[in-house]
């Protein structure tokens, strides 16, 4: 009965433990933005564009007034 009790609280200090040093901090990293170019934007165009030129971190996108803005990783 001794052990069965020790093993839990050796158990719960572990997990106590473990969660105080965070095992899976979230780290976030900045963003930067920038316009690749205005007018008649295709989405998958704007992709391609911003994956080549900044990285596979890197995400393009339309914007509503047709510009394509790509976002990296600073």
């Amino acid at each position: 009965m001794k052990f069965i009790t020790s093993v839990l609280l050796l158990l719960l200090v572990v997990s106590i433990d473990i969660e105080n040093e965070g095992g899976m901090k979230m780290v976030e990293a900045r963003r930067c933005d920038e316009t690749l170019y205005t007018g008649s934007c295709h989405e998958s165009q704007c992709q391609s564009d911003c994956t080549k030129k900044r990285g596979n971190l890197a995400s393009g996108h339309c914007s509503p007034i047709e510009d394509c803005t790509c976002q990296y990783p600073c």
